[in-house]
């Protein structure tokens, strides 16, 4: 029986340095520290099912294990395990939403293109929205509160980041999140992207894919709880980095073709302060 390697979570958080890793500064130390493991869970599965260097057997048995951890099946391996499969009781959430983040993870060992929106949207609610679900539980807000908020900030953050990362997605086994029937819609010819041409129908697409993204930022905010500003202060920042992203990417024309889009540590640093300073604003009046 194969295990996951043996890692520690700190330090596929260090490696990653994704913006998710940068929000999470705001947490107090021991939520942290418990969204820190559960990242680290979450690009795990993400690597296993990305990994060239494994053949598409050893990756679905990596991924089978996983999944007989999380379901209590077979022992944990490793820190990362022993720490992730406690959260369900402790934090009150079913541990299915963790076999769910699996399940669309491998879903990128078999499915390169989605014909429709609907079936993308399938796929971003696995490895997105389910992580916003669990997420707000170890943020501290209990089931059922949030949740809205979490389904729909998860499309836009997985969205914007399919918008991002068309071209690396590509050139990683010529992998396509955009609708095929979008492209077909917009007059775009997978030779365009193949070929990293960016034309005004390429353009208009993008445009197109952005303003879907926006509207899910937009009903993110509109579910938002009004009453949990404090614990929200992490996936706030997450929303607003990744909107400033978006903000990127159409004031320069969605050229992503030929460019690699990011937000600057100073950006998200500022972000974060302001988070701060309206949680603590937002607490002293109600206090």
């Amino acid at each position: 029986m194969v295990s996951p390697p043996s890692i520690q979570a700190a330090d596929v958080a260090r490696q990653a340095k994704s913006n998710l890793a940068f929000a999470l500064a705001c947490l107090p130390r021991e939520r942290r520290r418990d969204m820190v493991t559960f990242y680290a869970f979450c690009r795990l599965v993400d690597d296993i099912a990305d990994e060239g260097t494994l053949s598409l057997k050893d990756r679905r048995i990596q991924l089978g294990a996983w999944r007989r951890i999380v379901r209590g099946e077979q022992d944990p391996a490793d820190e990362i395990a022993r720490d992730l499969i406690r959260f369900p009781q402790q934090y009150g959430f079913d541990e299915a939403l963790l076999e769910e983040i699996i399940d669309g993870c491998s879903m990128d060992l078999e499915v390169r293109r989605y014909q429709t929106f609907a079936e993308l949207r399938a796929y971003c609610h696995k490895v997105a929205s389910v992580v916003g679900l669990v997420s707000l539980r170890i943020f501290g807000l209990p089931s059922g509160v949030g949740d809205e908020y979490a389904l729909k900030l998860g499309l836009a953050l997985q969205l914007t980041n399919i918008m991002r990362d068309v071209r690396t997605d590509w050139e990683n086994d010529q992998r396509l999140y955009l609708p095929m029937e979008e492209l077909a819609s917009h007059g775009v010819n997978v030779d365009e992207i193949a070929g990293a041409r960016p034309t005004t129908r390429f353009q208009a697409l993008m445009r197109f894919q952005g303003e879907r993204a926006q509207s899910y930022f937009d009903a993110a905010v509109a579910a938002r709880p009004p009453d949990r500003t404090g614990q929200l202060q992490a996936s706030e920042a997450m929303r607003m980095i990744y909107q400033a992203l978006l903000c990127k990417m159409r004031a320069d024309g969605y050229r992503v073709l030929d460019r690699r889009y990011r937000v600057s540590n100073v950006h998200k640093a500022l972000i974060l302060g302001g988070c701060w300073l309206r949680s603590h604003a937002s607490g002293r009046r109600g206090a």
